[in-house]
């Protein structure tokens, strides 16, 4: 790949600190809490940039979430000068997008409305590759993670397998096109994001009594925590394993989030706490003048953003506390 030199990127810099003025942070997120009415907090969406602006249907907020990755990704692509490097995160979409047709596929649903649009891989590609059993068009890593998928499901027909195998290619692929780059940051995100994924695993898998071949199945390779400290510890109780990588960048996070999962706040908590961690390195990327770090700093903030949007708004719509979406909130990027 060409060298990236941070000079490039003077130009689209300036252009996302223009608009990073709309996005939204907590005290906004507060406003959309505490608004009367469900359409008083939508209102703040258009203020935002959501639906180009435009007054959004109470019933159609869901879709223009949706849509706001899609059009976040198109920015970012249009004013970078090497708008590849925003492939390395929109591989999650791809393989979400897989994860969802083959589920179709054996549901005997339509594998094409199953999927997304944020991704880099046109779906009929994908859709060609499951239907005719064959890595196809698709990048290696990918094709083999399909056809792998089927024939796990093929043995037991658990959709967990699906989301195993389709997990370990998703991480497989990302950190072999951060490394194709070689940008240090790029780097440092897969691997703190491989990490985080781990942590989640082993809690999870401890919770539902799995075994330790499940965690040799399951843990993906390319985080900075050695995986031995996940395996050789799968068959102690959590809280001891969590003390072994405390000194690593989500180990005191990962501390808090265990205990709240202990005090019957769930997964949800851990997750949270996770979140909020990554966001910590990634909000470095702000205090860069100028460079590939703003461009993916912003990126998870807008994920973030959508994040919050969506649970205050789902909340809002089942009636849940204001105080309990409050803390299910993750911190947002300015």
């Amino acid at each position: 790949m060409t060298r990236i030199l941070e000079e490039d990127y003077a130009y689209a810099t300036a252009r996302l600190r223009a608009i990073e003025i709309h996005l939204i942070d907590m005290s906004r997120l507060e406003r959309m809490l505490d608004a009367p009415t469900m359409a008083d907090s939508i209102k703040f969406l258009s203020e935002a940039g959501y639906g180009d602006g435009k007054p959004i249907v109470e019933q159609q907020w869901e879709s223009v979430l949706d849509v706001e990755l899609s059009r976040i990704y198109q920015f970012l692509s249009g004013i970078m000068p090497h708008p590849e490097v925003l492939s390395v995160f929109r591989l999650r979409e791809d393989y979400l997008n897989i994860k969802r047709m083959l589920k179709a596929l054996y549901q005997s649903s339509n594998i094409m409305t199953a999927a997304g649009e944020a991704g880099t891989i046109p779906i009929e590609d994908i859709a060609r590759s499951i239907h005719e059993r064959r890595e196809g068009n698709l990048p290696e890593t990918m094709g083999k993670a399909i056809l792998e998928a089927m024939a796990e499901f093929g043995k037991r027909a658990d959709p967990r397998d699906i989301d195993l195998v389709i997990d370990r290619a998703t991480y497989k692929h990302m950190a072999e096109m951060a490394e194709s780059i070689g940008h240090s940051f790029i780097i440092d995100v897969v691997h703190l994001m491989t990490d985080m994924a781990n942590i989640k695993i082993f809690v999870r898998g401890k919770a539902a009594g799995e075994s330790k071949e499940f965690f040799t199945r399951s843990l993906l390779l390319g985080g900075n925590i050695e995986l031995s400290r996940f395996r050789d510890n799968s068959e102690k109780a959590v809280e001891p394993m969590l003390e072994l990588i405390r000194h690593t960048w989500f180990g005191e996070a990962a501390i808090s989030g265990m205990e709240g999962v202990k005090a019957g706040k769930g997964m949800s908590w851990l997750e949270k706490k996770l979140d909020d961690r990554l966001m910590e390195f990634l909000k470095k990327a702000r205090f860069v003048a100028m460079g590939i770090e703003p461009m993916v700093g912003h990126l998870f903030g807008k994920e973030t953003e959508i994040r919050n949007v969506r649970i205050v708004l789902t909340g809002k719509m089942n009636h849940i506390p204001t105080q309990e979406l409050r803390e299910r909130l993750r911190i947002a990027y300015v």
